[in-house]
């Protein structure tokens, strides 16, 4: 028997700092307080996990020469999405991958459940939108119990689509991704193939301000990978922020609305390093996190944009999803009866950072400390007038939205 190709799209969206209004719904600004995501050990545990495989990911895209921007959350939903429709070794194979492969299967989904629910509402400053679909075929027979699974542990909605008529569905479908990040993605598939059956899509869109903003920009150099050098805009302050320091790297952490989130900005300390990110793991980044103390020194950042379409299709292969990408070996048998195979896993991101935020977060005062008294050559600092990466997170529970890296 012929065997179909399941292509399941994970659509990682957007994080926004600058947009001044947007039809998503917004939360009501609010002065609620930060309130830690409290989880138990098996769910730091499948933290540790998906940020893991987050790293592993971020590595694979420097060895392709693809994009280096990713979404790890949205990553580990798409790709537990069809976990839960597969069976045996193509089953362990992804959830291995992501670093959840012995936890039971009420455990991910209790996990899912709570930990989604959780970031979604920690702080009303902060919009965080997490939409998942379904897409299938009117010809193709999906089982309802996969269908009941998806809406009650992802809220996942399904749709009917005539496959048969690709551009009608295409048009459907990138209009629902258009719609779940605030139009800043409108085309995340270019086409879609005459065997597909089903398609699974995440979408995550998050848009935070900064807890105390930033003066306006002013233009500064830049030094690239190449050495090449760039006039850009460059965020300059002095002021208290978490600051962090290893024998390989530096970072800081900038706050987001009421703490719930924050941005952290890292730096190799070796500039003649060919490529410092090559042994940068989740272990390297709990070192420079258990290491955080509050220290007041100057910053120096850049604005930047940056988007991003990578097929991982490969990476995870490469990472050990192999099964699930075989015609001959894929055990989808939670989904339907019909002998089904991961045709491709497909991923855009959009990154927007400067120094306003959302108008709400643009008039919070902003407290600034003197520096202490002493020799200035002698104090810390973070310039990041050279490539540096930068991650978006969950505060208390550590798990990382999006990863990337500022050539």
């Amino acid at each position: 028997m012929k065997r179909i190709a399941v292509a399941i799209g994970i659509l990682i969206s957007a994080f926004i700092c600058s947009c001044n209004k947007t039809d998503i719904p917004q939360n009501e600004p609010s002065d609620k307080a930060y309130e830690p995501i409290t989880l138990t050990k098996v769910e730091n545990d499948m933290i540790e996990g998906i940020n893991d495989f987050g790293f592993d990911i971020f590595h694979q895209q420097f060895e392709t020469g693809q994009d280096h921007l990713i979404s790890p959350l949205s990553a580990a939903v798409a790709l537990s999405m069809a976990a839960e429709g597969a069976a045996g070794a193509t089953k362990d194979q992804i959830l291995s991958t992501l670093g959840i492969k012995d936890k039971s299967e009420d455990a991910i989904s209790t996990f899912y459940l709570k930990i989604l629910e959780a970031i979604l509402n920690t702080d009303n400053n902060v919009t965080l939108g997490i939409a998942n679909s379904l897409w299938y075929d009117k010809g193709f027979s999906l089982s309802p119990a996969y269908i009941t699974r998806m809406e009650d542990v992802f809220s996942a909605t399904s749709h009917i689509e005539d496959f048969s008529n690709p551009s009608v569905a295409l048009n459907t479908i990138n209009n629902w991704c258009a719609e779940q990040t605030d139009n800043k993605i409108t085309r995340f598939l270019d086409e879609i193939s005459p065997d597909s059956r089903l398609i699974l899509l995440n979408a995550l869109y998050y848009k935070g301000s900064w807890t105390d903003g930033f003066e306006k920009p002013a233009q500064g150099k830049f030094t690239h990978d190449d050495g090449s050098t760039s006039t850009e805009l460059m965020i300059s302050d002095r002021r208290k922020v978490r600051y962090s320091e290893t024998e390989d790297y530096k970072c800081i952490e900038i706050p987001y609305g009421n703490g719930s989130f924050a941005m952290d900005l890292i730096l190799p300390l070796k500039t003649d390093d060919e490529n410092p990110w090559a042994s940068f793991t989740n272990d390297k980044w709990t070192d420079l996190a258990t290491n955080f103390s509050e220290e007041t020194l100057p910053i120096k950042f850049p604005c930047f944009k940056i988007e991003g379409k990578n097929d991982l299709t490969e990476t995870l292969s490469a990472l050990g999803i192999r099964n699930a990408l075989s015609p001959a070996l894929a055990d989808f048998s939670g989904m339907s009866d019909m002998n089904i195979y991961l045709q491709k896993v497909k991923q855009a991101v959009y990154v927007n950072v400067d120094e306003k935020g959302t108008e709400a977060a643009g008039v919070t005062g902003n407290e600034l400390i003197g520096a202490l008294p002493g020799n200035e050559n002698s104090l810390p600092k973070f310039i990041a007038d050279r490539p540096f990466m930068f991650m978006i997170r969950e505060s208390a529970s550590g798990l990382i939205l999006f990863v990337g890296y500022r050539s």
